[in-house]
């Protein structure tokens, strides 16, 4: 994937910069922040500082690797916000790239697919109002439930995403 970035002034434009991986807060900063302030004037500058966007970043995805079948489990994604808000948050969560699971801070979060009536979609998992519904909180797993979870966030601004693969094992017969 290559993107592009660029910003339009009222009489120029400042880019593109090209990038060839996901944008994080920290590439965000380094490389097109810097690049832009630099050449603005005071009164763009002013604009900029007054309109600049949302970053957000994964901090840690926790999905267990192997879990016993009928256990209940939670997968968690801890993320940051800077600087903070949630007016333009989506978390959503994929099992095998389907989505899942659905969360838009001030609406109730939504299970979907294979997890539809299998969460507890009242767990909280921070007491922040922005990150209070980022996890998945199985009820109780099954073998079905094997596979690659992806966590997403986005806002308008720009998304980070991990993904973790976890396993649902069974009783043994004989």
């Amino acid at each position: 994937m290559i993107g592009a970035w660029l910003a339009m002034l009222r009489r120029r434009i400042i880019g593109p910069i090209l990038f060839h991986q996901n944008i994080d807060t920290n590439t965000y900063q380094n490389l097109i922040l810097d690049h832009f302030i630099e050449q603005l004037n005071d009164d763009e500058l002013q604009l900029a500082l007054t309109s600049s966007g949302i970053c957000v970043k994964i901090n840690n995805l926790q999905v267990p690797e192997v879990i016993r079948h009928g256990s209940p489990v939670v997968l968690d994604c801890d993320f940051s916000l800077e600087p903070l808000g949630d007016d333009e948050l989506v978390v959503k969560w994929y099992k095998n790239k389907t989505l899942v699971y659905q969360w838009i801070p001030a609406r109730r979060p939504v299970g979907l697919g294979i997890l539809k009536g299998r969460l507890n979609l009242a767990y909280a998992a921070s007491e922040q109002n922005y990150s209070v519904h980022r996890a998945l909180h199985i009820l109780k797993s099954g073998p079905d439930l094997s596979g690659e979870y992806t966590c997403s966030v986005s806002t308008l601004k720009n998304e980070d995403e991990r993904t973790k693969t976890m396993l649902v094992f069974g009783e043994c017969l004989s």
